[in-house]
C-alpha cells in the first residue's frame, strides 16, 4: 500500500487552517507506510500530556495527541474512540509523543 499523502492542494487547504503540520509515518510493512498529519498541540493538549509523561506514563500522552491533534491521513492512525487499539495505532501513539516539546530555557540568579 502507498503512502497517504494529500494533493497539495488539500495540504496548503490544512496549513491554512491549522498552521505548520507534522507528518506522522509509521512503516507497516516493506511497502506499507501508514500517514497522518498532526497540527501542533494546544495548551490544554500539551499540559495532559506533560502530566502523564511526569508519571512516566509514554502511551496515554500519545493517544491523547494523537485523537487531539490529528487533521487527516491514512484512517489506521485515526483514534476515534481516544484508545490506540492495534499496532499501527500504539506504534503512532509513541511516536506522538515527541510532539510533547518545549523551548529550552533557565533559570538563573541575577
Amino acid at each position: 500500500m502507498a503512502p497517504f499523502e494529500f494533493t497539495p492542494e488539500a495540504l496548503a487547504d490544512l496549513k491554512k487552517t491549522h498552521g505548520d503540520l507534522f507528518i506522522l509515518e509509521v512503516k507497516v510493512s516493506a511497502d506499507d507506510t501508514a500517514v497522518a498529519y498532526l497540527k501542533p498541540a494546544d495548551r490544554n493538549v500539551l499540559a495532559f500530556a506533560l502530566q502523564r509523561v511526569a508519571k512516566d506514563q509514554m502511551l496515554e500522552p500519545g493517544e491523547f495527541i494523537l485523537a487531539n491533534c490529528f487533521v487527516g491521513g491514512d484512517p489506521r492512525l485515526s483514534l476515534p474512540t481516544g484508545r490506540a487499539e492495534t499496532p499501527v495505532q500504539l506504534a503512532g501513539a509513541l511516536a506522538a509523543v515527541s510532539l510533547v516539546k518545549t523551548l529550552e530555557a533557565t533559570v538563573k540568579n541575577a
